[in-house]
């Protein structure tokens, strides 16, 4: 059985809230609101992230994508599961699922200026209701 990372994702999540606050007065809540304005400070510092870590950013795709998560569990519901592969997502039900992780990477990545975390956001609600993804028809 894997290990139940939750509650560390929750920790993750509070660290960006608290840091955004902090260092930059910007009040960050689980709504749809603040994952546009982190679409929108990921696309303006993109380049400047990927030059000071030096292409591993893998510890700001770990805080936002516990945000991006945590935002989606508290509107949409679903909770923190790990699939058959080992990568961590938000799990509605037993087939309809999305993984923060991996967009959040996405939008660091080389094409990254075509990922989106606001419409992954806004999208989750489809795969939750089933409507996009294994089972929907879109």
């Amino acid at each position: 059985m894997p290990k139940d990372l939750s509650d560390e994702f929750k920790r993750h999540a509070r660290f960006l809230i608290d840091t955004f606050s902090r260092e930059l007065g910007v009040t960050l809540r689980y709504d749809a609101e603040s994952v546009e304005y982190l679409d929108g400070y990921i696309a303006r510092n993109r380049a400047g992230i990927r030059k000071k870590t030096d292409g591993r950013y893998g510890g700001v795709v770990d805080t936002i994508g516990s945000f991006l998560g945590e935002c989606i569990i508290a509107n949409y519901g679903g909770q923190w599961k790990q699939s058959e592969t080992g990568a961590w997502g938000v799990y509605f039900d037993d087939k309809n699922a999305v993984f923060p992780f991996v967009k959040v990477e996405k939008a660091f990545g080389p094409e990254g200026e075509f990922d989106s975390i606001a419409s992954f956001y806004s999208l989750s609600k489809l795969v939750r209701d089933g409507k996009l993804g294994p089972d929907g028809n879109a």
